[in-house]
């Protein structure tokens, strides 16, 4: 890919969660929200929010050692 590309990662449904897991570690980001993912869990016991997918998104940031985008 050209150097001067941005890749971010998104995954849709349960593929959600690993495709952040990757875009962290691979790529220059992820994107996250409701309309990918209506469920926190792959069992789909727990509801998504936004707030809690962001979340989600925050905490795998801090333990891949990545930095948040600023508001």
């Amino acid at each position: 890919m050209p150097v001067d590309w941005t890749v971010a990662l998104a995954g849709i449904g349960q593929a959600q969660r690993d495709a952040h897991l990757l875009g962290m570690l691979y790529a220059d980001g992820v994107r996250v929200g409701l309309e990918d993912a209506i469920w926190m869990d792959r069992h789909k016991h727990q509801l998504a929010t936004n707030l809690d997918l962001v979340k989600r998104v925050r905490e795998m940031a801090e333990m891949t050692e990545r930095e948040m985008m600023p508001r």
